[in-house]
């Protein structure tokens, strides 16, 4: 596999973060499993934040984003869906020492499965193994500095 982040500045104020991850995780030639993908490790991941800083001022729009099936079982008979989660953070400086944000995820309200336990075979096994991701949801805030 192959992580990678870029920590870019784009502009004066506006910075481009993002992460990316790549997961070629297999068996080969098992007995058992042959050349199957080993299951809840998606093969893509990428996550990024575009933040503008304007003097006390920010806002970051931000995606979470696997953008293929992941599988579920060693045997690789069931997936997990695919998802894009967006974001978007604001926040003000109030004083030096003091500022105010908002975090507001999935703005979208996507249902999606967020994390699952691997199985041996779905076929026969049990496959109530799939977590909800987080609804939408709003966070605020302060922060202080001492």
């Amino acid at each position: 596999g192959i992580e990678a982040g870029l920590d870019w500045r784009v502009a004066p104020g506006l910075r481009l973060r993002q992460t990316y991850a790549w997961s070629d995780f297999r068996f080969r030639g098992d007995v058992q499993y042959g050349d199957a993908r080993l299951p809840v490790v998606p093969e893509h991941l990428y996550r990024a934040e575009l933040r503008w800083d304007r003097g006390p001022v920010f806002v970051a729009p931000s995606l979470e984003w696997s953008p293929q099936d992941a599988f579920v079982d060693y045997r690789n008979t069931l997936k997990s869906p695919s998802y894009a989660v967006f974001g978007l953070s604001a926040g003000w400086r109030v004083t030096p020492a003091a500022s105010a944000f908002v975090d507001v995820r999935n703005i979208g309200d996507k249902r999606y499965v967020s994390n699952f336990t691997a199985v041996t075979d779905a076929r026969t096994n049990s496959t109530a193994v799939f977590f909800p991701g987080e609804g939408r949801a709003v966070f605020a805030g302060l922060t202080l500095s001492y």
